[in-house]
């Protein structure tokens, strides 16, 4: 099965039909003959389709509506039956775009796009997204990205938001900021991935820096061209491949953050991996591991991050499997004494003020002769139950 055209950057959501497809963008890159070039002029897609697994063939199903207007480098989540595509770039720069399209109004006329009140924050693209409960109702959680103000400086984003859609209502929430950092991370373009009851995994991402450093250079190299300096532009192309076949690859980390307490620590790191330098005459290196621009999926017991880049502009058809360890934890020999212990005291407890009762107040109320220490007990005993 081949796709209706060449795209990339969209917005891939998992469900249990097939992966729906949304928005992203492409290049026509036809040859301009007048100018002796190639026009690679970018286009958005609105489109939205499924791709499915059925018996060995995948299908490719178009019935589904477009989104608003075309975006790219957007993110999104599945939050029950609803998905909710949020940020991206429509043509003009980084948007607050907030769209849901509920999939179990499928067939009828109210199966369309809906714009939804967006994130008290900054417009932004390349940001990640996922769903996971907040301890009350599954919500979508949105982190990081990038944005340009309207001085053309670019910003790197290290805030989250949660949108939780019973209230219909936006949270903002701690920045990425895990313990022992002096300051909030940018890990935009990576990936997310909901583990346990209440965790995200945020796998990942870039900080902007050398993103900010190689389009400077863009810029120069596009104003050297403008002013017939070919050899200035030729200089700064080659430096701008420099810094693209030495680049070590993305961050390793892998943060892990808790959707009830807010907090973000260092969970995991990415292996080393190597890649083929793009320049003549360059080696291999080794390079660190995590994949941008791509989306992390579960499957079953693990998850699963499926190509994307492993260094800008550098496409790799590498695949991540990481295993998600089952807790074996015991409950341990102190704990196994101390509960026989604590048994073993209120039974005593419980012998000694039986022997006693002579009439039905001592009964219910053990003649009000029970001393605090006792009564204690029977109160921790009752909200240990009760958290467990």
């Amino acid at each position: 099965t081949k796709l209706p055209q060449v795209i990339g950057y969209g917005v891939s959501i998992p469900t249990k039909d097939g992966v729906i497809c949304i928005g992203g963008e492409w290049k026509e890159n036809v040859r301009d003959e007048a100018a002796k070039k190639y026009d690679s002029s970018m286009h958005l897609s609105a489109k939205v389709f499924m791709l499915s697994h059925d018996n060995g063939d995948i299908t490719l199903d178009n019935n589904f509506p477009d989104l608003p207007e075309g975006t790219t480098a957007a993110s999104g989540g599945l939050v029950g039956d609803k998905i909710y595509i949020a940020g991206g770039d429509s043509g003009e720069g980084a948007t607050k775009n907030f769209w849901a399209l509920d999939l179990a109004k499928r067939g009828s006329d109210d199966f369309k796009w809906e714009a939804k009140k967006p994130w008290d924050g900054t417009a932004r693209t390349h940001l990640i997204a996922a769903s996971q409960s907040d301890g009350a109702a599954d919500c979508l959680y949105i982190f990081s990205g990038r944005t340009k103000d309207e001085s053309g400086q670019w910003h790197m984003l290290s805030d989250a938001h949660k949108f939780n859609p019973k209230t219909d209502e936006w949270t903002k929430l701690p920045d990425i900021q895990p313990k022992g950092d002096t300051q909030p991370r940018c890990v935009m373009a990576g990936t997310a991935a909901a583990v346990g009851a209440n965790s995200m995994l945020i796998f990942g991402g870039a900080n902007g820096q050398r993103f900010i450093t190689l389009e400077g250079l863009s810029a120069q190299i596009a104003a050297a061209n403008e002013a017939g300096n070919t050899q200035a532009a030729a200089t700064l192309e080659a430096e701008k491949q420099k810094i693209q076949d030495e680049h070590v690859g993305f961050s390793r980390d892998i943060l892990i953050f808790n959707t009830i307490t807010g907090q973000w620590r260092e969970f995991a790191k990415f292996k080393e991996d190597s890649r083929g330098a793009t320049a003549p005459g360059a080696i291999d290196q080794i390079v660190i591991g995590s994949h941008v621009t791509t989306t992390a999926v579960k499957w079953g017991n693990s998850i699963v991050i499926p190509s994307g880049e492993s260094s800008p502009g550098i496409r790799t058809p590498n695949i991540w499997k990481i295993d998600l360890a089952e807790s074996e934890r015991n409950f341990g020999t102190a704990n196994w004494v101390v509960l026989i212990l604590y048994m073993g005291v209120l039974i005593g407890i419980g012998v000694f003020f039986s022997r006693r009762n002579k009439s039905a107040e001592d009964y219910f109320v053990a003649g009000k002769r029970v001393v605090w220490w006792a009564a204690g007990l029977s109160i921790f005993s009752t909200m240990l139950s009760a958290i467990t």
